[in-house]
C-alpha cells in the first residue's frame, strides 16, 4: 500500500553513523525506525535520538531467527557483518582484518514490528547490513512487511563476498520478483552497488486483485459445491419418500397376507390339537415301557458301583507302588549325589596335592638361593671386617691430627684474643660508615635501575616509532601503486586513510613517550651526578677515618691449607 507525504515509517537497518540523519529528518517520514548491531554507533545515535521524537534507535541485529549473534567489526566499518567474509573479498580488499567482536543481541522482522507496535501501513526501506541481505528479506517476506514496503534502497556486493549472501543479480532479481521496478544503479564501486526500487503499485495491484478474484472464484465454487450437494441430499429426501411409499404399499399386502396365514394356522391348530389327543394315548403305552426300562437300569448301576469300588482297591494298590518306585529313585540320586561329591573331593585333593608338590619345589628353590645369599653375606662380612680395620688405624691417624690441631686452636684462640679487643673498637667506627654507605649504595641502585627501565622504554618508543615510519612508507607505496585502477584506488584510499590515521596516532603517542623519556633521563642523569659524588665524599671520608687492625695470621694443620676469609664492603 502506497503511503501519503505523512504516513510512511522509514526503516533503516545497518546505520552505522549519523552521516545521513538530517536527510532522514528533512523527510515527512511519521517515524524515523535505526537498527544498529554496532554498540558504539548505537550510543552515539542514542545521543543524538535523545532531543528528536520521530527518531527511535534499536540496539541489534535483523536476521531470520531472534536469539544471540557474533557481529566481526572490520577495519573498513563498512564491511563489519555477522557472517564471515569468503576468499572473494578478502582477494578484493587484501588489507581487511577483524578489530572487535561483539555479542549482539538479534531480532527477526516479527519481533521488530512487534517492539514498533505492528507493521507499518506504508514502509521505506533502507538495507545496509553486508552479508544480511538475503535472510533480512525473507524475515520481511514472512511477516508480510515487504507488501508494504514502496522504496527500497539495498546496498549489496556484486559478487557473494560473505558465506550465506547472495550476489547483487540474484538479489535484483528476486526483488523484480516480488514487484519491486529498478529506478537507478548506482555503481560509484562497481563491487559494491546500490540498488534504488521502487514498489510497482500497479502490478502489486493486478497481483492483489487477481488473488482477490481467486478467493471469490474459490468461494463460488464452493457455494457450487454445496448447492449440488443441497440437490442432491433433495433428490435423496424424494426417493426416499418414494421408496417409503412402496414399503408402506408391501407393507398393507403384508398384513393382508398375514390375516390370510392367520386364518390357516387357526385351521391347522385344530386339526393339530387332534393329533395330540392321540400322542397322549401314545405317551402313556410309551410311558409303561419306560418304567420297565428303568428297572432294568436299576440293576445294571448296582453291577457298576461293584466294578468301581474293585477299581478303587486296584488304584490303591498301584498307587502304593508308584510311592516305593519314587522312594527308590529318591535314594538312587541322593547315591549318585554322594558319588558325584566323592569325585569332587578326589579331584579337590589331587588339585592340592599338585599344589603342595609345587610349592615344596619353590621352597627348594628359595632355601638354595638363601644359601648362596648366606655365604655372599659371609664373604661381605670378611671384606666389611678388614675394611673396619683399616678404617680403626685410620681414625687413630685422625686422633692424632686432631690433637694437634686442638693445640693448634689453643694458641689461636690466644692471639684472636689479643685481636679482638681492636678489632671491637675499630668495628665500632666502621658500622656507623657501612651504614651510611649501604643506604647510598641502595639509592644508588634504585636510581640505575629506574634509568636502566627509561633506556628500555625509550629502546621500544624508537623502535614503535621506526615500525611506524615503515609502515606508513609502506602505505604510501601501497597507495602510490593502488592508482592504476578506480575501483582498486577506492579500496585502498578508504584502507590507506585509516591506517594512515591509525599510524599517525601511533606516531604522535611514542613521539610524546620519547620526549617524556628524554625528560626523564635529564633528571636521572643530574640525580646520578649527585649520588656519585656523595658515594666519592662518603668513600674518602670512610678511607681517612679507618685504622689499620693487624692481622692474626693462622697455622695450617698438617694435610690442610687454610682457608681465606672473604673481606667486607
Amino acid at each position: 500500500m502506497t503511503g501519503t507525504a505523512s504516513s510512511f515509517t522509514l526503516l533503516h537497518i545497518g546505520t552505522g553513523g549519523a552521516g545521513r540523519l538530517e536527510d532522514y529528518l528533512a523527510t515527512a517520514a511519521q517515524r524515523i525506525v535505526l537498527v544498529e548491531p554496532d554498540p558504539a554507533a548505537a550510543a552515539a545515535l542514542d545521543e543524538v535520538a535523545a532531543g528528536q521524537p520521530r527518531l527511535r534507535v534499536l540496539h541489534a541485529g535483523l536476521g531470520a531467527q531472534a536469539g544471540t549473534a557474533e557481529f566481526r567489526m572490520a577495519n573498513l566499518p563498512e564491511l563489519s557483518s555477522f557472517h564471515p567474509a569468503t576468499p572473494d573479498l578478502r582477494a578484493l580488499f587484501p588489507g581487511l582484518r577483524v578489530t572487535a567482536r561483539h555479542d549482539v543481541p538479534m531480532l527477526d522482522a516479527a519481533g521488530l514490528f512487534g517492539r514498533l507496535g505492528g507493521v507499518p501501513e506504508a514502509l521505506w526501506l533502507v538495507l545496509e547490513a553486508a552479508g544480511s541481505e538475503a535472510a533480512i528479506l525473507d524475515s520481511l517476506q514472512a511477516c508480510g512487511a515487504m507488501d508494504r514496503v514502496d522504496r527500497l534502497e539495498l546496498h549489496c556486493g556484486e559478487e557473494m563476498f560473505f558465506e550465506g549472501a547472495q550476489p547483487r543479480q540474484v538479489l535484483q532479481d528476486r526483488l523484480s520478483a516480488a514487484h519491486f521496478t529498478l529506478d537507478r544503479l548506482d555503481t560509484t564501486d562497481p563491487d559494491w552497488p546500490v540498488l534504488h526500487m521502487r514498489a510497482n503499485t500497479a502490478q502489486r495491484g493486478l497481483v492483489a486483485a487477481a488473488a482477490r478474484i481467486a478467493d471469490l472464484e474459490s468461494a463460488l465454487e464452493t457455494a457450487r459445491t454445496a448447492t449440488g450437494a443441497a440437490t442432491q441430499q433433495a433428490q435423496a429426501m424424494e426417493a426416499r419418500a418414494t421408496q417409503a411409499e412402496t414399503a408402506l404399499a408391501e407393507a398393507q399386502a403384508r398384513i393382508a397376507e398375514g390375516d390370510r396365514v392367520l386364518n390357516d394356522t387357526r385351521h391347522h391348530a385344530q386339526a393339530m390339537e387332534t393329533r395330540a389327543a392321540q400322542a397322549e394315548t401314545a405317551l402313556a403305552e410309551a410311558e409303561a415301557r419306560i418304567v420297565e426300562r428303568d428297572q432294568a437300569l436299576d440293576s445294571a448301576r448296582h453291577d457298576t458301583r461293584i466294578a468301581q469300588d474293585q477299581a478303587k482297591g486296584l488304584e490303591a494298590a498301584l498307587a502304593e507302588t508308584r510311592q516305593l518306585i519314587g522312594e527308590r529313585n529318591r535314594a538312587l540320586e541322593e547315591a549318585k549325589l554322594q558319588l558325584r561329591a566323592a569325585q569332587d573331593s578326589a579331584a579337590q585333593l589331587e588339585t592340592t596335592l599338585t599344589e603342595a608338590h609345587v610349592q615344596v619345589a619353590e621352597r627348594d628353590r628359595v632355601l638354595k638361593d638363601t644359601r648362596h645369599h648366606a655365604q655372599a653375606m659371609e664373604d661381605r662380612a670378611a671384606q666389611a671386617e678388614t675394611a673396619l680395620a683399616e678404617a680403626q688405624a685410620q681414625i687413630a691417624e685422625r686422633d692424632r691430627v686432631l690433637n694437634d690441631t686442638r693445640h693448634h686452636a689453643q694458641a689461636m684462640e690466644d692471639r684472636a684474643a689479643q685481636a679482638e679487643t681492636a678489632l671491637a673498637e675499630a668495628q665500632a667506627r666502621i658500622a656507623e660508615r657501612d651504614r651510611v654507605l649501604n643506604d647510598t649504595r641502595h639509592h644508588a641502585q634504585a636510581m640505575e635501575t629506574r634509568a636502566a627501565q627509561a633506556e628500555t622504554v625509550l629502546t621500544e618508543a624508537q623502535g614503535v616509532a621506526e615500525s611506524a615510519r615503515t609502515a606508513l612508507a609502506t602505505a604510501t607505496a601501497a597507495q602510490e601503486r593502488a592508482q592504476a585502477d578506480a575501483g582498486i584506488a577506492l579500496r585502498g584510499q578508504l584502507l590507506a586513510r585509516n591506517d594512515l590515521q591509525e599510524l599517525q596516532d601511533r606516531f604522535a603517542r611514542s613521539e610524546a613517550l620519547c620526549r617524556r623519556q628524554d625528560d626523564l633521563l635529564r633528571k636521572l642523569a643530574a640525580r646520578l651526578q649527585d649520588a656519585a659524588a656523595h658515594l666519592q665524599d662518603s668513600a674518602a671520608e670512610q678511607a681517612a677515618r679507618t685504622l689499620p687492625v693487624p692481622a692474626a695470621t693462622p697455622l695450617a694443620a698438617p694435610g690442610k691449607t687454610p682457608k681465606k676469609k672473604k673481606k667486607k664492603s
